[in-house]
């Protein structure tokens, strides 16, 4: 996306001494990294996934007692993520506030604290 703007912000000099196939030729190895990437980062991810998966089925079938503490332990962690996730967006509130008091402390030793 920055090539593209970088591209179209260009001066109309640049269009006239670069050649039309040059500035293609960078737009298509973009894309074709992307090409290349994404398929193995898909691959990757869902063998993780599948792994996991395949884990927790084959230890659920060999000692089913573990599926009783698991559960519950996974639905606890979801919810204090939840929850963390709803306390860090409440904290970043509170982040400019924070910014405006902390700016004003010196370095000579002593400290002003203002309010705004």
């Amino acid at each position: 996306m920055h090539l593209l703007l970088n591209i179209l912000q260009s001066p109309g000099q640049f269009f006239d001494t670069t050649p039309v196939g040059r500035i293609l030729n960078r737009f298509s190895k973009d894309i074709d990294v992307i090409d290349a990437m994404i398929p193995q980062n898909i691959r990757g991810f869902l063998m993780c996934v599948f792994h996991v998966l395949g884990t927790c089925f084959v230890v659920g079938i060999s000692t089913p007692f573990v599926l009783t503490v698991v559960l519950p332990l996974g639905i606890f962690y979801y919810l204090v993520q939840v929850s963390k996730s709803d306390l860090s967006s409440v904290l970043w509130l509170r982040v400019p506030f924070t910014l405006n008091v902390l700016s004003d402390l010196t370095w000579t030793g002593q400290s002003r604290i203002a309010f705004y």
